[in-house]
């Protein structure tokens, strides 16, 4: 169950994103693709962090998985050295999952 009253609404999402990312309450949990693509493309652990805590909303993506309408978040972070996405789902209450992650110059950051 997604926390927000409006999950389309992006500055709010950025907020809680931004929020639960800080957290020590927080559960974060990966996807098998995310773990494998934090390996693949060498980014730190400690960069998604930042990403999560400091980027912002950028696209909702909504769509039904199994049986749960499900909202799912590119969260985008960008420094001197280029940007960094994140696509996250909020399952609930301080929960992030992270779907993958991917720089700007990634050939798979169609999601």
């Amino acid at each position: 169950m997604n926390p927000l009253k409006d999950p389309e609404d992006l500055g709010a999402a950025t907020l809680l994103i931004n929020q639960y990312a800080a957290s020590d309450w927080t559960a974060v949990s990966y996807t098998l693709h995310a773990r494998e693509m934090l390996a693949k493309r060498a980014i730190p652990q400690g960069v998604l962090e930042i990403v999560l805590r400091s980027g912002a909303v950028v696209e909702c993506r909504t769509g039904v998985h199994g049986t749960l309408l499900q909202h799912c978040y590119k969260v985008r972070w960008v420094d001197k050295f280029g940007a960094i996405n994140a696509i996250t789902v909020i399952p609930g209450f301080h929960k992030l999952r992270i779907v993958t992650i991917f720089p700007d110059e990634s050939d798979d950051d169609t999601w």
